[in-house]
């Protein structure tokens, strides 16, 4: 296997084991969120109002970083699609499902990194050619 070949399987790892983390830190908030709210009262509404109740955790996971001001929290809170998720939502289950991939799309919006492996498998090869796609712009300098 070529050192390319190589650095692309070892960047798209990491991009996995990095946003496992990310999911399972999603997947408590929105438990934790969707699990106050009593049943009858899942709505847009009632959700985004826990979520603007807890922005600074909201921030924390969407943003990847420990420490976030009170502004970026703000302008994160902002991002999140909440137009997305149903008006009312039948389930703890369904309200967490839905939060979860609202949360995902706003997470994608902020790093703006995406990574594509057609078929759900990424292995080495050539790079070059290769259907693996890695986005991530803030790595990016200007002029390259």
């Amino acid at each position: 296997m070529n050192t390319r070949s190589i650095v692309a399987v070892a960047l798209i790892l990491s991009s996995f084991s990095a946003k496992a983390d990310t999911y399972a830190e999603m997947a408590q908030f929105a438990q934790s969120l969707c699990g106050d709210i009593p049943s009858g009262s899942l709505t847009r509404t009632n959700i985004q109002g826990k979520v603007q109740a807890n922005a600074a955790h909201l921030a924390k996971i969407i943003s990847g970083s420990g420490e976030v001001s009170g502004e970026k929290q703000q302008e994160i809170y902002q991002g999140v699609p909440f137009e997305k998720l149903p008006d009312k939502i039948p389930t703890v289950s369904m309200c967490k499902i839905e939060l979860i991939k609202t949360l995902v799309a706003a997470k994608e919006k902020v790093s703006g990194q995406t990574v594509s492996a057609p078929g759900g498998v990424a292995v080495g090869g050539d790079v070059k050619n290769s259907p693996i796609t890695v986005n991530n712009p803030s790595s990016q300098a200007p002029g390259k």
